[in-house]
């Protein structure tokens, strides 16, 4: 009686989706008996729920953008549950997301939320979540090079400094080599 929700073939209900279903039995009578009197049968069909998994991930700072396999969902008697997700992300300043783009923004560890919305809004659940972490390692430098050229006590002497890393920021030097030069802005001064 309710085709949209369940439907009935002999003694079998299969449910196609959420929403109340509502069986009608007759038994017809015959030469000895009357026809059975209606029964009338109702029952709710909840949505069905979602299971996720996800897996975590791990990056290294400096690695170019990326996306990850959207989790898999499934539901009892379904293998997948079609849909979409949206992600976000605990700590931006580890990973940052645009759409289902991920940036590696900095090392550390952040926990990346995906939402579903399936595309069955009939028969599953929407808003269903499921996490997974993303741990980004720091990188490694190249090593620093310092060059310089030979300088008489008390004249400067520049020295260049090369590698590193490219963000921008200063290098450190040794102690060893502080204890000799005064460092101001790549010119040095002999001590």
């Amino acid at each position: 009686d309710t085709p949209e929700t369940c439907s009935v073939e002999g003694s079998k209900a299969t449910m196609l989706a959420a929403g109340t279903c509502r069986i009608l039995a007759d038994q017809s009578g015959d030469v000895n008996y009357e026809p059975a009197t209606q029964v009338v049968q109702e029952f709710d069909i909840a949505l069905a729920t979602p299971v996720f998994s996800w897996s975590d991930v791990a990056k290294t700072f400096g690695d170019s953008d990326f996306t990850v396999t959207a989790p898999e969902a499934s539901a009892p008697t379904y293998s997948s549950v079609a849909g979409t997700y949206t992600y976000t992300s605990s700590d931006p300043t580890t990973i940052s997301i645009s759409g289902s783009t991920f940036s590696v923004e900095g090392a550390g560890t952040t926990t990346i939320t995906a939402t579903f919305t399936p595309t069955e809004t009939s028969k599953f659940e929407s808003g269903g979540q499921v996490a997974m972490n993303v741990t980004v390692q720091q990188a490694e430098q190249a090593s620093l090079t310092l060059t310089s050229t030979s300088g008489t006590y008390g004249d400067p002497l520049t020295l260049a400094v090369s590698g590193g890393d490219t963000s921008g920021r200063s290098e450190e030097h040794t102690s060893e080599l502080q204890s000799r030069v005064d460092i101001s802005y790549a010119v040095f001064c002999l001590k």
